[in-house]
């Protein structure tokens, strides 16, 4: 356009904005990529033995939520939710023989991809602890002397009551039993520098402030539960370690409940007693007969056979 005097003007640009009121954008594709994940030791076909470093590498189009590690299909330890992936197993809570492990990874939306399984034997010599204790003519022997020789406890075993250092508790997730046994067992060479030789264990446990836990190495059926007993060899090994020695519980009264029944109880007693060369426990076959007898007369005269109307339960203790 031009004006009066024959000079040109500037374009008269209109702009349009045109908005679409109530349309939404399209969704995301759905994410239906599943990770890639591989076990990058141990090796196929490796022989084990100890503490082994199992590790993966895990990738994911988005990203790796977490990495589980199982042993022959059942979980081995807490899913890793970070890089590296890695967790340090400890293979004498197995039977020596044929073991297969796998790696599952899993991303944010629900997908899931297992690694090839890795096959491995485990071969751990036998255990062989360092201390060992007596009882000759009432006093107690550890390594062949007799304790705190020339004090007033000449003879004695002193020994502290750490039911708890193996403790777990089913009401709590969010408590991590193997960090609190990892504790106790840092604490063990201070507990011995102060006179400590002895250490009580227990199989099942509560606390005098707090009995709401639900902690049991014991099944319902008797069977023992792996993880937990892993926990206990840790503690007894350790314990040996430092010169001193474990009494081990396997039930507490408060407890009880979580084993069905009589037959039950002596099950899990057979089952301590078959794990015992992981605790190095010598008894004959003769000595474990004379405990179930034992427990079977105190179970029937006293524990089960009580009338609920008693509201009584006597502790069944070996």
């Amino acid at each position: 356009s031009s004006n009066a005097g024959g000079t040109k003007g500037l374009p008269l640009i209109i702009t349009f904005n045109v908005i679409n009121e109530g349309v939404p954008p399209p969704p995301p594709e759905p994410d239906v990529t599943a990770p890639l994940v591989s076990i990058t030791n141990p090796a196929e076909g490796a022989t084990v033995a100890g503490t082994v470093s199992i590790t993966a590498n895990a990738s994911d189009n988005i990203g790796v939520v977490g990495v589980q590690f199982k042993l022959d299909n059942v979980n081995l330890g807490s899913e890793d939710v970070s890089a590296p992936y890695s967790l340090d197993w400890d293979t004498l809570g197995v039977p020596n023989g044929a073991v297969v492990l796998t790696a599952l990874a899993r991303d944010a939306a629900g997908n899931q991809t297992v690694s090839v399984p890795i096959n491995a034997t485990v071969n751990n010599l036998p255990w062989a602890p360092q201390t060992s204790v007596n009882l000759v003519n009432k006093n107690f022997y550890i390594n062949g002397a007799i304790t705190y020789p020339g004090m007033i406890t000449e003879g004695r075993l002193m020994n502290v009551r750490v039911v708890n250092s193996v403790f777990e508790d089913l009401n709590r997730p969010n408590f991590d039993p193997e960090a609190n046994t990892d504790e106790f067992i840092a604490q063990i060479p201070s507990y011995v520098s102060t006179g400590i030789r002895a250490f009580d264990i227990s199989l099942q446990g509560g606390n005098p402030s707090y009995e709401g836990a639900i902690n049991t190495a014991i099944n319902p059926d008797g069977s023992l539960k792996q993880s937990y007993m892993d926990r206990v060899r840790r503690a007894i090994r350790a314990v040996d370690a430092n010169g001193a020695v474990v009494i081990l519980n396997i039930y507490y009264q408060r407890q009880d409940q979580y084993v069905t029944n009589e037959a039950a109880i002596q099950a899990g007693v057979v089952n301590v007693m078959k794990d015992s060369p992981t605790f190095c426990l010598k008894l004959q076959m003769s000595t474990i007969t004379r405990i179930l007898t034992m427990l079977s007369l105190k179970i029937r005269w006293g524990w089960r056979a009580l009338s609920t109307s008693q509201n009584k339960r006597i502790p069944i203790s070996l």
